[in-house]
């Protein structure tokens, strides 16, 4: 997350097709990593079931957050 953060920070706007698909390919990747881990952890819920809720709230911010952060991407790709 705070990698793409920082790379979205350092491009200038409007973002080029190649910085879009990169962006968006990146945001793919992180949301089917994410979707791993709460697999994961429906799996194996009996373990670590006090680690695991908070895991899975943290997942749900960074996944709030990573949809927040490439709003701006996705305005311009539509503009």
């Amino acid at each position: 997350y705070d990698y793409l953060k920082n790379k979205i920070e350092e491009v200038e706007t409007p973002f080029s097709e190649k910085q879009i698909a990169y962006f968006n390919k990146f945001v793919d990747n992180l949301n089917e990593g994410i979707g791993y881990y709460k697999n994961l952890f429906e799996d194996v819920k009996h373990k670590f079931e006090d680690v695991r809720e908070d895991f899975l709230v943290e997942l749900e911010n960074i996944e709030f957050e990573l949809a927040n952060l490439i709003k701006p991407v996705q305005l311009v790709k539509v503009s």
